[in-house]
């Protein structure tokens, strides 16, 4: 199981899977920057560019504003963002296990390129709230 070290997924008052982003954008390959004055977030993957704002339900998506299910939030210093919009925007598969409340992120961009080695070797960390 990986999990930040910082916060673990967690299920909001709305039902929603909130995840790590820096976590979800390291191992797809993802640069994830932090602006803590405007207190965003700004993913490029692919020809994906996100935007995300903590604390607001929309984002914006290669420019064009997208309605969020639930707001991003800051937990212990960590940006925690809905998984199931990361899922759409990305394309990751993912599979509820009902036996074990487990959720499974399938992607064949999962973990390509030895990004836990990276991680480790370059102390990367986690966490959501480095500056970039």
């Amino acid at each position: 199981m990986l999990y930040s070290s910082q916060q673990m997924p967690y299920t909001d008052a709305n039902g929603r899977t909130l995840v790590p982003l820096r976590l979800v954008g390291d191992l797809m390959g993802a640069s994830v920057n932090w602006d803590r004055k405007e207190q965003k977030a700004i993913v490029a993957v692919e020809d994906e560019t996100i935007v995300l704002f903590i604390g607001k339900d929309t984002a914006l998506v290669n420019n064009q504003q997208v309605k969020l299910d639930t707001k991003p939030v800051v937990q212990n210093e960590t940006a925690m963002v809905p998984l199931r919009f990361l899922s759409e925007v990305l394309k990751i598969n993912i599979r509820y296990i009902k036996d074990g409340n487990i959720v499974e992120l399938q992607d064949e961009r999962l973990l390509k390129g030895n990004v836990i080695d990276r991680m480790e070797n370059e102390d990367l960390g986690f966490d959501g709230l480095n500056d970039s």
